[in-house]
Parts: structure tokens; sequence; C-alpha cells
């Protein structure tokens, strides 16, 4: 059985937790640090999706013309 000081460490606990919750996702709201930034900035953003669809056709080619990319040669 918990005793009333283990409830109220506990609930001590919880409060510390939701307000730094809190604190971060008013940081992110406001465009700070990365996630806050990518969420803020459209440009990053699209320029983030743009890079990927990149990297897949890269990768697709790759994949598909592996001689184009690994050059082995022995002696």
């Amino acid at each position: 059985m918990q005793t009333s000081r283990d409830l109220s460490t506990t609930a001590l606990s919880a409060d510390s937790t939701f307000r730094r919750v809190s604190t971060i996702a008013i940081d992110i709201q406001q465009g700070r640090g990365t996630l806050g930034r990518l969420l803020q900035d459209t440009t990053l953003y699209m320029n983030l999706v743009q890079t990927n669809v990149e990297v897949q056709t890269l990768l697709r080619d790759i994949r598909r013309n592996p001689r184009r990319y690994i050059n082995l040669t022995i002696f």
C-alpha cells in the first residue's frame, strides 16, 4: 500500500515532468531547436523532402546499375 508520502513524491515528479514537457512544446511552437525549425520553416521541410527523393532515386539507380558506381579492378 502506498503512503501519502509516496503519493506526494509521485505527484511532484509528475508535475516536474509535465512542466518540462510544456517547456519543450512551447520551444517547438516558437521554432526553437531542430524540431521547432523543421516545423516552422517550410523551406527546410521542402528541401528535406527533395533531398529524400533524390537519395531514393540514386539508391534505385545504384541497385539497377551498380557498375556505374563501383569499379573493382584486381591487378
